[in-house]
């Protein structure tokens, strides 16, 4: 697999992309921002909000195994919860989040996809809040 010309590659990505060697179990985690709401908040809000979890995943059986066997890559699925306003997806600032449990350094790299069922309208990713910022207003 890999990324498509449209989508967003990180210049990371592309410092690890011919690495074969080298693997790491990810984690990833989805999270929003308390009282971000309105674009020009994501910049002014954005970095000193509190973040909420919508959920959180370290290893999936159901994502491909590594070389070694190990099941160690991770898959998240979220599902809005209207019920309860800290787990129902609406208008605001969004991260995901990739780490990993692996102490010292980490070598190599991954590659992420997010996705939806639909064609989520005003949906932007960005790998920073100005840049992010830039594209919502661009409309």
């Amino acid at each position: 697999m890999s990324p498509e010309e449209t989508d967003f590659v990180g210049a990371d990505y592309k410092a690890n992309e011919a690495e074969r060697t080298n693997y790491f179990d990810t984690w990833i985690t989805l999270e929003k921002a308390s009282g971000v709401t309105k674009p020009e908040d994501i910049v002014a809000k954005g970095a000193s909000a509190s973040w909420n979890s919508f959920g959180v995943n370290d290893d999936s059986s159901e994502m491909p195994a590594q070389p070694s066997g190990s099941k160690y890559n991770s898959l998240m699925r979220v599902t809005s919860e209207t019920s309860d306003p800290l787990k129902s997806l609406t208008v605001g600032l969004y991260r995901v989040g990739f780490t990993t449990f692996k102490t010292g350094e980490v070598q190599g790299g991954f590659l992420a996809q997010v996705g939806a069922p639909v064609k989520l309208p005003g949906v932007k990713i960005a790998s920073n809040m100005e840049a992010l910022m830039n594209a919502v207003m661009a409309k």
